[in-house]
């Protein structure tokens, strides 16, 4: 009888480890999903793996880059530019509607999207220089546009 009651509260004494060590794993976050700051963090890990890469003839994508407040940050060079004889303000005039159009519908940002990350595209010429700098906040890219909405 007391070998049966040992193993009892043995059995019992076991199990309430096994409680508290899943209470305490699940406080410090164990069984948690990681935050989509996490996830944005490793999907920039994974793009800078295969940077730099060329997206056509003229663009580099060198970098990817997340900062904590939720903003996801992509370098471009644009290899055959030099910043002295290009039109900057052209090419801001040429690139920023092309981007919000990439960033609202494109399905691969649909997530960041979603989380309402901030995106922005920075260029550069082939020497390093700034050729413009496209900031998309969610209320730039969730906001209805006339296309959207146009009757026609």
């Amino acid at each position: 009888m007391e070998n049966a009651k040992s193993k009892y509260n043995f059995g019992l004494i076991i199990l309430l480890i096994v409680v508290l060590s899943s209470v305490i794993l699940y406080q410090q976050g164990a069984f948690k999903k990681p935050s989509f700051e996490t996830q944005m963090a490793k999907a920039a890990k994974k793009l800078n793996r295969q940077c730099p890469q060329m997206i056509d003839p003229e663009t580099q994508l060198d970098s990817a880059v997340v900062f904590r407040d939720s903003l996801f940050q992509y370098n471009y060079t644009m290899v055959k530019m030099v910043r002295d004889s290009t039109d900057t303000l052209g090419f801001r005039h040429y690139m920023k509607p092309k981007l919000l159009k990439f960033v609202r519908y494109n399905n691969e940002l649909k997530p960041y999207r979603d989380h309402r990350v901030i995106m922005e595209y920075i260029y550069r010429d082939k020497n390093g220089s700034l050729l413009g700098k496209f900031t998309f906040t969610p209320k730039k890219y969730l906001e209805e546009d006339f296309y959207r909405t146009s009757p026609f």
